[in-house]
């Protein structure tokens, strides 16, 4: 903030000097007139811009936490300390994690007990499928072998048996019909009493009735009996099979459900050994280690601000630049540039860097990033584009030190050219004033491309030509 603030002042009083020597010059003498003039030159004109910027490695190797929550800082490297690769930097608090762990280790161990009961419940379910579907089976096979031990066995015995006892019936009643018959004769002639002849006549209806008796059994089995029994085996069997269809898919639609639960639980597992995994990945990003031999630096390079915070104690989010280790063989400038000069830089541009802090050494580089988007970080600044200019010779270069950097964005290798402050603007059109001509009339002159310092002369004058840097009406009128 400091060097903005400082950069932006010194701006500021250029920009005053030279609107002060084109625009209120104090009284002066017309000795001291003549004395500020410049002449009109002709030569290679070198269009540059500059910039002040800051010193950075190339490659910061920026240490990007890896958190998935906010923790405190418990452990810091000093700032400026030399480590190694692998070196602890930094640590951060872990009683929130470590807690986090503690419960998704129950969490897997929960999820590891569900899948274990839910397999055994497979198991068993598989077993059970086995038994029901065996007994179902054994019924179906009992009822088909009974509807058909009646079809080819019970039934036409039975049907033997009622036709049998019919012909017996009716053998008894032949007999009792000529036994009734010969009594009647026997009586007639004296040789039986009545008595035997009622017998005989009682044993006669007694016939008559089992043959009528045994007629309507054989009748009744045969038109009600047999289909009964007929259609009450062939019932069963239907329900047999009916009964074996149900236990299969009972057994299926059982056994998808516990395979179901099988499969959600071991998901389950899974995803509890996943949370796990992670939270123990994550526990390892509270250790930082460097990523390379080098010196410690807090914050990011690039956002100067974010090194506020990074102290014991301070709280670390995920994504937050804690420190970096740059690599200090190779150095870059990073240099704001104004949106109005932003259009004159290109990448492979070569530029010039000063540094103060080793004796105003003068660096050569080349300009290897040119933003697209504009960055305002203050209100004093205005919208700037921080190029990149990578270092040639930046050996004994620190990240952190302050630059200035001219670029080349143009040479004109023949150009007629004066300095800035010998060109006076009027409305829209730009005047020089010469030194011997028209006195107090300044010569309409038309410019093109200007540098830091001079600025290009299409038409007006001509080489050689010398002319006020300050304008003769106002020196007059100051007098």
């Amino acid at each position: 903030m400091k060097k903005i603030i400082i950069a932006a002042i010194g701006v500021l009083v250029t920009l005053l000097l030279i609107w002060g020597l084109a625009r209120d010059r104090s009284p002066v003498t017309s000795s001291q007139q003549r004395t500020l003039t410049a002449e009109v030159k002709k030569g290679p004109l070198v269009i540059t811009v500059k910039g002040s910027g800051t010193i950075q490695a190339v490659n910061p190797n920026k240490i990007r936490l890896k958190i998935k929550r906010q923790a405190a800082i418990t452990f810091l490297k000093p700032e400026g300390t030399r480590v190694a690769k692998d070196e602890v930097v930094a640590r951060l608090n872990t009683d929130d994690i470590d807690r986090d762990i503690t419960a998704k280790e129950a969490a897997a161990l929960d999820a590891t007990n569900k899948l274990y009961a839910a397999r055994a419940a497979l198991e068993i379910q598989q077993m059970d499928n086995v038994a029901n579907l065996a007994e179902a089976q054994q019924k179906s096979k009992a009822a088909e072998l009974e509807l058909e031990q009646f079809q080819q066995g019970d039934g036409p015995v039975e049907m033997l048996d009622s036709e049998l006892n019919l012909q017996t019936a009716q053998s008894e009643l032949d007999r009792a019909e000529v036994t009734y018959k010969d009594g009647q004769g026997l009586f007639k002639e004296g040789f039986a009493t009545r008595n035997e002849l009622e017998e005989w006549r009682m044993l006669l209806e007694k016939s008559r009735g089992t043959v009528e008796t045994s007629n309507m059994k054989m009748h009744a089995l045969e038109q009600f009996g047999q289909p009964v029994k007929l259609s009450a085996k062939r019932g069963a069997l239907e329900s047999a099979k009916a009964n074996l269809e149900k236990v299969r898919k009972q057994s299926e639609t059982q056994l998808q459900s516990k395979m179901k639960d099988v499969d959600v639980a071991k998901m389950n597992l899974d995803r509890a050994e996943k949370d796990l995994n992670m939270a123990r990945e994550d526990r390892n990003n509270y250790e930082i280690k460097a990523p390379v031999d080098g010196l410690v630096n807090y914050g990011d390079p690039d956002e100067w601000w974010s090194r506020r915070n990074i102290q014991v104690g301070g709280n670390a989010n995920n994504g937050q630049t804690l420190l970096n280790i740059p690599d200090m063989s190779a150095m870059k400038a990073v240099v704001p540039i104004l949106e109005a000069d932003i259009a004159k830089v290109k990448v492979g541009q070569k530029a010039n860097i000063t540094v103060e802090a080793i004796h105003g050494a003068i660096l050569h580089g080349e300009v290897i990033t040119v933003p697209e988007v504009a960055s305002r970080e203050n209100w004093i600044s205005g919208n700037q584009f921080k190029i990149e200019i990578a270092i040639a010779d930046g050996k004994d270069l620190k990240t952190g030190l302050s630059c200035e950097a001219e670029i080349v964005t143009d040479t004109i290798s023949s150009a007629v050219f004066l300095p800035i402050p010998a060109v006076f603007s009027e409305g829209d059109r730009y005047l020089v004033y010469p030194v011997k001509g028209s006195g107090k009339d300044g010569i309409e002159v038309r410019l093109g491309k200007a540098s830091v310092q001079d600025v290009e002369i299409l038409s007006g004058v001509e080489p050689g030509r010398r002319v006020f840097l300050t304008r003769p009406d106002i020196a007059d009128e100051k007098k």
